[in-house]
């Protein structure tokens, strides 16, 4: 269903354009008014970033930066084939009572993912096999930040295809990886970072003054 929310494990889930064959099967009217109505509200949305996990293994993980996401306003992206099932309690509990506010996209595989978002200048894709810092790469709103599973990563041939887009996080001699959740953390702020002005932050009383 194209761009067109669900309810689902409490996550607002967006089926991408390519599933139109589901449309008939959910009761979902697909036609030309349909979708210049659904397309026209998603150009309305202003999301931060886009976060792409390149088929996940672990529910934690995944729980866990659903729950980042909510909080800077990004949209996730899961590409199957998925380590869990989105249903999994495992994701849940990561994601705390967040799970239910995180604007969630689910594609059946990554061919699928890059049919519709291929690599451009907006995309950027974590990896350790590049000497490109990811601190040294200009985010803007909207940027696709892809990160691979926890076992394989991202395939090497779509890495060397686009090694300008790969990026890395520094590690110390005796490190050989980050946990995928940590990994999203460190990349998503500094691309917060690069783009604050207009952020919709929380607000919290400062305690700290006049004291």
């Amino acid at each position: 269903m194209a761009l067109e929310s669900l309810r689902f494990s409490g996550a607002k889930l967006r089926y991408p354009p390519s599933l139109k064959r589901k449309w008939g099967a959910l009761g979902v009217r697909h036609d030309k008014d349909a979708q210049s109505a659904i397309n026209g509200r998603a150009r309305k949305r202003i999301q931060m970033f886009n976060i792409v996990l390149v088929e996940p293994q672990i529910p934690q993980n995944t729980g866990t930066i659903g729950r980042l996401c909510v909080n800077l306003g990004a949209t996730l992206h899961l590409i199957k084939p998925l380590g869990f099932d989105i249903d999994d309690k495992a994701v849940k509990r990561a994601g705390l009572d967040y799970w239910q506010h995180l604007d969630l996209v689910v594609w059946e595989s990554f061919d699928e993912y890059l049919e519709a978002h291929p690599i451009k200048k907006n995309t950027y894709m974590g990896t350790t096999k590049t000497d490109n810092l990811y601190f040294n790469a200009p985010f803007k709103k909207g940027d696709h930040i892809l990160f691979g599973s926890e076992t394989r990563g991202i395939d090497e041939r779509v890495l060397l295809d686009n090694p300008e887009q790969c990026i890395t996080i520094p590690m110390g001699g005796k490190g050989r990886s980050l946990n995928l959740g940590i990994s999203v953390g460190v990349v998503l702020y500094d691309a917060l970072r690069q783009n604050y002005e207009g952020f919709e932050k929380i607000t919290i009383e400062n305690t700290l003054e006049g004291k």
